[in-house]
């Protein structure tokens, strides 16, 4: 630490002598008041007047040569740090974009398709991960079961003669996992809930919010909620179309209020 202080004062012990700074300025002075006064500065007070100016200057300059180094040094860390955290985090956005709000024998159910949206590093999701809470009017909060799909169709009626028909290949705790989403990527799949503790009319009251929360293997929290009453509107839209789902639209079949298994 000394010798580095000697270099740098060293260093800018030499633009001071060479007039710039307050040195400088103290020479000018004294030359002038010499100039045109009687008074004279004996050799001895110059030569340590000189020292001390020339010392405490050139150690300012040092110290404030330093600090710039170190802010600047501080500020390269920061920056540094801001584009590894952008390389490695993930920023999975999560959007519900349809669901489906059934009854089963005990208390209710439901199947959502989401879309998943990734801005930051490739990352899959934990798929034991997912979560769905439903929030009643009344203020209770009910956590849903996470159900699999499995290898048959498991439909859902949105008329007598027409339904959603969902495959495993749609799942989304499957995709999300099997295969980082990259950067600016996107995936769109199912998930599907039940609510034992929870009754169908509760579960459809357009004051009910549904909050959809998961994780995603760099430690991201993944979450978005929506309310039921702002599922029934987008359900008014005429066409609806889900390019991430094997039946992408509703489809004619026979159609009965579905069985959850």
């Amino acid at each position: 630490m000394l010798w580095e202080w000697l270099k740098a004062t060293f260093s800018n012990w030499q633009s001071w002598l060479s007039g710039g700074g307050f040195g400088g300025a103290c020479v000018v002075l004294i030359a002038l008041v010499e100039q045109f006064t009687n008074w004279k500065l004996s050799r001895q007070w110059r030569i340590v007047l000189f020292l001390v100016v020339f010392v405490l200057g050139a150690s300012f300059m040092s110290w404030k040569s330093e600090r710039q180094k170190l802010l600047s040094s501080s500020e390269e860390i920061s920056s540094l740090k801001k584009q590894i955290s952008y390389l490695s985090q993930s920023a999975i956005g999560a959007q519900i974009e349809f669901a489906i709000l059934g009854q089963q024998p005990q208390g209710s159910h439901a199947g959502i398709i989401v879309s998943l949206h990734n801005s930051g590093a490739a990352s899959a999701v934990l798929p034991n991960s997912w979560k769905l809470t439903a929030v009643a009017e009344d203020g209770r909060v009910v956590e849903g079961w996470a159900n699999t799909l499995k290898d048959k169709n498991l439909d859902f009626c949105t008329s007598h003669n027409r339904g959603m028909r969902f495959v495993r290949g749609d799942a989304l705790y499957l995709k999300a996992a099997d295969s980082p989403i990259e950067r600016n990527g996107y995936k769109q799949g199912f998930l599907w809930f039940g609510f034992p503790s929870l009754s169908r009319a509760t579960l459809v009251s357009s004051g009910t919010k549904l909050i959809l929360s998961a994780q995603s293997v760099s430690g991201q929290d993944i979450k978005t909620e929506i309310t039921v009453a702002a599922l029934q509107e987008m359900s008014r839209q005429p066409t609806q179309f889900f390019a991430g789902i094997e039946n992408p639209s509703p489809i004619d079949m026979q159609c009965r209020e579905n069985q959850p298994y």
